[in-house]
């Protein structure tokens, strides 16, 4: 844990130095910097799932796009042949799946937002408990301190 980078380059010890400096009566600094270095984990992970969930949104539209493409090229052609009638049973066949797809396109793309703002919100949320609890045992643990 030493010589890890903290922020912005600075190392963990390097970072503790600077605090103990200011030393205020039952603060235990090492302990405060490591919760903080935990939340910043949290987020860097939260940013990591986010951004994972952008990639495979983008990967999903851009499947959506190349299929329905290649869907309208060959409706289209297939839709020069024949008769009238059975052209425009063709255009209605071909909207009628096209509205489908999209419809089915959109819960795909929704489940994606959903799954990874979810991730993300799990990861940042379990951070918050571990704070509270961490905030709780202080100080009780303060509270037994003064008691004594």
């Amino acid at each position: 844990m030493a010589d890890e980078d903290f922020a912005g380059g600075v190392k963990m010890d390097q970072f503790i130095k600077m605090f103990e400096a200011f030393t205020v009566p039952g603060l235990d600094v090492k302990a405060l910097v490591e919760g903080q270095r935990k939340n910043f984990d949290a987020m860097k992970e939260a940013a990591q799932i986010m951004a994972v969930g952008a990639s495979d949104l983008a990967k999903k539209q851009t499947e959506i796009v190349r299929t329905a493409v290649q869907q309208a090229m060959t409706a289209t052609s297939e839709m020069r042949v024949g008769d009238m009638a059975g052209a425009s049973k063709m255009q209605q066949d071909f909207v009628k799946k096209a509205f489908e797809t999209g419809l089915n396109n959109a819960r795909e793309l929704a489940e994606i937002v959903g799954r990874t703002n979810q991730e993300a919100y799990q990861t940042i949320e379990q951070r918050v408990r571990e704070n509270v609890e961490q905030l709780r045992s202080a100080t009780e643990h303060n509270v037994m301190q003064e008691a004594s």
